[in-house]
């Protein structure tokens, strides 16, 4: 099908109504997901697909460890997409395996192009019958056709074409608006900035949601107008379509500092700081911090800005001295008493000046102990990593500039100066600069001044000393001039401040802000107000400050009692409950990910039995306006914990699921971010079997059935049982041979592809197996090799790996070639680590026993 035709063929809205079913979201009318149908079907049902279907799960389930080892090679790769496409194509009702070629077809396409993209768009196609809502794939189906023109021009026309006015209703304005940004940097590319430009804006237009174009739209329009109103304008743009971007909200902040709108900046600093915290960013909340103290500081609200700074502080160096004690649980409360986080220096400069204004020098003492304690860690951690000696320099330097404006020892100063020069963060006109500073600080103000005077030009620092030097040597006139000059060009930063806060005491004026200085600074403040007042609506700050409430979250298992083998889904369910249109995706406010935390303890069990994270795809649409929904329902038996509950199927499992919402990149995405939260599934319980003398005999006559699906499962699991003879009554423990010898007898009368499942969820190789081993390798199947070659070769010499190759079969061939060249790095890196290990062992010092010393 033709871009064209894609783009314009009839296309549902993009939200999931309740009552809407699809075939990846089953919902009943009430809106919940609806029960599956029975899962272990009669002998009259559809045997060949349901075993298809769980031989294609369970090679899927063996194929994502084996396409993750660190050792695996392009070939290994190619392997890996030609079985995850047999996989899709066994059950292709099912959409993981679909989405496994997805991403296997991105790895080989440098290799083995054709073959990426026919597995590519194969994918493609069956995942839009599955879910024909899925604006995601409709979207890289059309990006797809396009690609596949032969030129740049070709591709140019191509897009044009399906943005046409007529096509637009068709394409939807999520998808349109993704289309024109793909144009825009397609035109970039070729070098046509006007259309770049063009294009861009129809991007913002179609959908102002869509944070990609929105924040190209504000870096790239910012940089062509000189105007600070319209800055404001669209990073506002910018914010409302993604407010978990903490780069904008610092953008957003810096120009509204840098115009004196502190009324402005304060609402921003507020909000940016409430994200970050979400975010667990830990190092932008003390920016930001810093940022909301210089808009309290700059307005006037002196006592608000103190009280607020020391709130927040004090918080803040409890959760730093809380994660020392973790790292180190040894550490003593006297030493955590002496830890302070380390913090920007406009931070700690607004905390000094606040108290230095105030007069309170005990409270400047305290805090510059604080600040300096904080550039240690500083120092400290830049050492313990190894980083550039540049940026442990930069750390002293900060060091040394808190003592030189507020320190009273100054005496590590000089030293502190020759580290930053011989480590590379200083050169000749900075060293001369603290040189002169370090002069005004020990009372020589006329050599300071002789110094300074030539380098306060381009440097407010210098300026600041030099001021301050003029004041000492009784030259007011001249320091005010001097003053007057940094606030008027430097409003909003640390050193501004400092300066009008001088200048105050030169004037005798106790309250002077910078709008008082000039006409033209409060108008131009007061334009910068009002523009983010205009364009950053109060919904986003009703939004940040119930951030619980913008997303509303359900987890709905399928079943909440589930027998051994029995397939079943996690329904996830999201809800756009805030008064925005959010977009969904990588770099957007609902995240395309989730992370399904679980635990599965068995009876009697005391610790959790807590499982690894494991991050979800959700991102099947590309935007939920206000009240939209959509409900994923995943395949619990190729997650962490149907994986589980099939390695261990005769126990029964308490099986307790939660979603982590928009989870934090800083946590590992274990722990919810902004926007985020974590939501429980009522608990399952997974059944188990009992093992009884009963069990046992019926099992053993069930396996003979022909052409039938519990037969099938019914031999894994009396095989699990008959490997560890302890389950086993004591009436069946002494003719474990018999038993044997019918498991042997019924596997060989399965279909092949029942063979060869079985043969894939059984345990690991034991003696008590041989017989039911020795019958498998015997075979000639290939999807009893395909079996054996990806779920139980562990040893690279393994013989089967030649008769893979033997078989005839060009990809069960090359699927032997990648499974032994991962098995023999794995065995080499064991190796390795074993060596490394008895070298350890040897090289420690030998005990010779209670206090004999070492001679």
């Amino acid at each position: 099908m033709t871009a064209l035709a894609l783009a314009t063929a009839p296309v549902a809205t993009s939200q999931t109504s309740p009552t809407t079913p699809s075939a990846t979201t089953p919902l009943s009318t009430a809106g919940k997901v609806a029960p599956p149908a029975t899962q272990i079907p009669t002998a009259s049902a559809d045997f060949q697909g349901q075993i298809k279907k769980l031989l294609s799960a369970a090679w899927l389930a063996d194929l994502y460890p084996f396409t993750r080892d660190s050792d695996i090679s392009d070939e290994g790769y190619e392997a890996g997409l030609a079985l995850a496409l047999r996989c899709a194509r066994m059950a292709p009702q099912r959409r993981p395996a679909w989405d496994m070629v997805l991403l296997l077809a991105d790895q080989v396409e440098g290799g083995t192009p054709e073959e990426a993209r026919a597995a590519r768009r194969e994918a493609l196609t069956a995942l839009s019958k599955l879910d024909p809502f899925d604006d995601t794939v409709r979207l890289a189906r059309i990006a797809d056709a396009i690609e596949a023109h032969p030129t740049a021009d070709a591709r140019v026309r191509a897009y044009e074409s399906i943005l046409a006015p007529q096509n637009r209703t068709a394409l939807g304005a999520p998808v349109a608006a993704r289309l024109a940004y793909q144009l825009a940097s397609l035109e970039s590319r070729i070098g046509n900035t006007e259309l770049f430009s063009r294009w861009l804006s129809e991007a913002v237009k179609a959908d102002p949601s869509y944070p990609t174009a929105a924040q190209a739209a504000a870096g790239y329009f910012r940089m062509r107008v000189a105007d600070p109103a319209a800055d404001i304008e669209l990073l506002s743009i910018a914010l409302e379509a993604n407010p978990s971007d903490l780069s904008t909200w610092s953008a957003l902040v810096s120009v509204l500092l840098e115009g004196g709108a502190y009324k402005a900046a304060e609402r921003t600093a507020r909000m940016a700081i409430a994200v970050a915290e979400a975010e667990r960013r830990n190092e932008l909340v003390y920016s930001f911090t810093g940022d909301l103290a210089t808009a309290l500081w700059g307005s006037g609200q002196r006592e608000a800005a103190s009280h607020e700074l020391e709130l927040r502080m004090n918080r803040l160096t409890e959760e730093y001295r809380r994660l020392i004690s973790l790292y180190d649980p040894s550490i003593t409360n006297e030493r955590l008493a002496r830890e302070f986080p380390p913090l920007p220096s406009t931070l700690s400069i607004a905390m000094l000046g606040l108290a230095q204004k105030d007069g309170d020098a005990k409270k400047v003492a305290l805090l510059l102990e604080r600040a300096l304690r904080g550039t240690d860690a500083e120092v400290k951690r830049a050492e313990d990593q190894g980083i550039r000696k540049e940026e442990v320099g930069s750390f002293m330097l900060q060091r040394a500039v808190a003592l030189l404006l507020f320190g009273k020892d100054l005496g590590t100063v000089p030293s502190l100066l020759d580290d930053a020069v011989k480590s590379g963060a200083l050169g000749a006109q900075g060293k001369a600069r603290f040189d002169a500073m370090l002069a005004w600080r020990q009372g020589k103000a006329d050599v300071a001044i002789k110094a300074l005077e030539p380098l306060r030009a381009n440097d407010p620092l210098a300026q600041y000393a030099y001021a301050s030097a003029l004041a000492d040597a009784k030259k007011t006139a001249d320091a005010i001039t001097e003053f007057r000059t940094i606030a008027e060009t430097r409003i909003g930063t640390s050193i501004g401040l400092l300066a009008l806060d001088r200048l105050s005491d030169l004037l005798a004026q106790p309250k002077l802000v910078a709008a008082q200085l000039s006409k033209p600074i409060e108008d131009r403040a007061e334009v910068l107000n009002k523009a983010l007042t205009d364009h950053l609506p109060t919904t986003l700050d009703q939004i940040i400050d119930n951030p619980f409430r913008a997303l509303t979250i359900a987890v709905i298992p399928s079943s909440v009692l589930i027998g051994p083998y029995e397939s079943f889904t996690i329904g996830i369910q999201i809800r756009n409950s805030s008064p925005l249109p959010m977009a969904i995706g990588g770099d957007a406010p609902i995240s395309g990910k989730v992370t399904m935390r679980s635990a599965a303890p068995r009876p009697g069990q005391t610790d959790s039995a807590e499982l690894p994270p494991q991050p979800l795809l959700i991102d099947r649409r590309l935007r939920l306006m206000p009240g939209e929904e959509i409900l994923i329902a995943v395949d619990a038996d190729l997650t962490i914990v149907g994986m589980l509950l099939n390695v261990q199927p005769l126990d029964s499992h308490l099986v307790n699921i939660a979603v982590v919402s928009n989870p934090s990149a800083a946590t590992g995405g274990i722990a919810p971010g902004f926007l985020g939260s974590v939501t429980s599934a009522p608990p399952i319980q997974f059944t188990g079997v009992t093992i009884t003398e009963e069990w046992v005999k019926q099992s053993s006559a069930l396996v003979h059935t022909a052409g039938s699906i519990e037969a099938v499962t019914r031999l894994a699991l009396l095989i699990h049982a008959a490997t560890d003879p302890a389950r086993l009554p004591e009436a069946i423990r002494g003719d474990t041979k018999a038993l044997w010898a019918d498991i042997v007898s019924a596997w060989k009368a399965m279909p092949e592809s029942a063979q060869a499942w079985v043969l894939g969820v059984i345990p690991q190789d034991t003696t008590a197996m041989a017989p039911l081993l020795d019958a498998a390798r015997a075979s000639t199947s290939p999807e009893v090799l395909r079996t054996w070659a990806i779920s139980r070769v562990v040893d690279p010499t393994d013989p089967i790996l030649d008769v893979c190759r033997r078989s005839g079969d060009a990809e069960l061939a090359k699927l032997a070639d990648a499974v032994q060249w991962v098995a023999d790095r794995r065995a080499k890196r064991a190796a390795n680590e074993v060596g490394l290990e008895s070298e350890r062992q040897r090289s420690m010092p030998k005990d010779k026993g209670i206090g004999s010393g070492r001679k």
